[in-house]
């Protein structure tokens, strides 16, 4: 018990060492008046939030090693994305942070308007320090962004993703090729003001079309779920089974509704939501069209067929127009 209880100590000592570890003893950060000055008038941070930030560094300034054990503090592990922050910060290239840099990298981040968030961004995208981004390095850096287990970065976006990528990215060049700071950054702005303005027209025509065609193909899926116990004795009749019969139906809805999802989920990573519910829905057709024609034991594999299709595809609509 002894020796439980060190060892739990020893553990808690460790945590704190580790999170203390930018902190030196007795030492109290201290903010040139000029600095502070400046800081805030460029950024949004109070005058406390500016002093707290000044206490990350053993010395006057962030080493790389220390900038990624705040990093990964922080939950941010990915290594190349921390090598592309890190560049970004270090914006004099002089191999150390210093807090005014620190500061004015965090502003954008936690208080920055629109412009200085895409301003941020286009800086982290910008890999080969030529002043302009191309679809390649949104690609390369959004993969680190978005992936954290090593497989996922591997393996990387899907070709569904990476063509939207490149679609927007030819969609809003100049006319020399040319996808300039100034150029993302009124896209990105454009982009969601475009998508603000959007959510007020929640009821469109194209909205309710959709809407009413999904409604439509899962209101057979709907009734199919209750029907297989409320039909139940005219399904023994006429195909001859008994409650068995009955079980291997229901439960071979339920198994290909369990497998559905995840096949429609891979699919609509590579095609997309549009194509995923055309196919479902199709799918839903073809088992119900299945269970009208079953008739007689003889067909009580088309029946049971028909059940697998309804099972899949109509779970697969729900979750795809949730997403």
């Amino acid at each position: 018990e002894n020796e439980n209880g060190a060892g739990a100590g020893a553990r808690a000592q460790r945590k704190k060492l580790r999170f203390s570890s930018l902190l030196p003893a007795n030492r109290e950060p201290v903010v040139p008046p000029d600095e502070l000055a400046q800081l805030l008038h460029e950024t949004n941070f109070t005058e406390r939030e500016i002093i707290s930030f000044y206490k990350y560094a053993t010395g006057d300034t962030i080493t790389r090693a220390e900038f990624g054990r705040l990093c990964i503090e922080n939950g941010v592990t990915n290594v190349n994305l921390i090598e592309r922050m890190w560049t970004v910060f270090d914006a004099d290239s002089s191999g150390g942070i210093t807090h005014f840099e620190l500061v004015k990298g965090l502003n954008p981040l936690l208080r920055g308007t629109r412009e200085e968030v895409a301003g941020m961004f286009f800086h982290l995208y910008e890999l080969d320090g030529d002043g302009e981004i191309s679809e390649e390095e949104i690609i390369s850096v959004y993969s680190d962004m978005v992936f954290i287990s090593e497989e996922e970065r591997k393996e990387g976006l899907t070709s569904h993703q990476k063509k939207r990528i490149a679609d927007w990215v030819q969609r809003h060049r100049l006319r020399d090729g040319r996808l300039d700071k100034e150029t993302f950054v009124n896209a990105i702005v454009k982009m969601e003001g475009d998508q603000e303005s959007g959510k007020a027209k929640l009821l469109s025509v194209r909205t309710a079309y959709y809407l009413f065609l999904t409604a439509w193909f899962e209101m057979g899926t709907s009734f199919a779920l209750p029907a297989m116990g409320a039909l139940s004795d005219r399904i023994k009749d006429r195909f001859d089974i008994t409650d068995t019969g009955i079980g291997t139906l229901t439960s071979a809805y339920y198994f290909s509704a369990m497998v559905g999802p995840l096949v429609g989920g891979i699919f609509m990573d590579k095609l997309g939501p549009g194509w995923v519910v055309i196919g479902a829905n199709v799918i839903v057709s073809l088992g119900a069209m299945c269970q009208a024609i079953a008739n007689g034991p003889n067909q009580f594999g088309l029946l049971l067929f028909g059940r697998l299709l309804l099972g899949f595809g109509g779970e697969i609509t729900p979750f795809t127009t949730v997403v």
